[in-house]
């Protein structure tokens, strides 16, 4: 019996892929934290730790491999420094603190991008944003024109929905999570 398949753009797929150009690659283009080269990393690579998951075939993958398949994506030069680029997702995430790579934003610097000197890698964060950002925009055409893959991300959402806590005084100031109209990934 074949799946019944939902339309993409209606799809939580579709909403997910929104969510990662809103709250990872709108803000990395347009506002301030662009400026913040270890920001910049952290959210591309919490993108890629999220997309990862979706597309990886094996649903029990760890982290580690989920993040180097969605990272070859990328490009061949994202393979090649697959291990330095974990290091130092793994150091960022983990520390907030940058033990594994030299980082820069300056378009003077766009030529070094994954360059490695005394084992350090050089990442390039507006040029790893840009490559995020295509990565992104041909998963999204593969999800519309791959069924198996497009199925298999659909079995790893789930819809969920924010309800306001009922201890939330309106009186206290919080900052809420963002508007989506699921919470989170998980596998069923």
């Amino acid at each position: 019996m074949e799946p019944h398949h939902v339309p993409y753009g209606g799809s939580a797929t579709s909403e997910y892929i929104a969510a990662v150009r809103e709250h990872v690659i709108r803000p990395l283009a347009c506002s301030p934290v662009a400026d913040h080269c270890f920001a910049a990393a952290m959210l591309i690579f919490a993108g890629i730790d999220g997309l990862g998951r979706l597309v990886h075939p094996n649903p029990t993958a760890g982290a580690g491999e989920r993040f180097r398949a969605f990272l070859r994506r990328l490009g061949s030069d994202y393979q090649r420094r697959e291990n330095e680029l974990w290091a130092l997702r793994n150091s960022l995430d983990h520390n907030a603190i940058n033990v594994a790579c030299y980082m820069s934003k300056t378009e003077d610097a766009r030529g070094q991008h994954l360059e490695v000197d005394n084992g350090h890698v050089f990442v390039h964060t507006v040029r790893l944003l840009t490559d995020f950002r295509a990565a992104v925009d041909s998963l999204e055409g593969e999800l519309q024109q791959d069924t198996a893959l497009f199925v298999q991300t659909e079995s790893r959402l789930e819809w969920a929905y924010l309800d306001l806590p009922g201890w939330r005084d309106p009186n206290v100031q919080t900052t809420p999570p963002p508007f989506v109209r699921f919470a989170y990934v998980r596998q069923r």
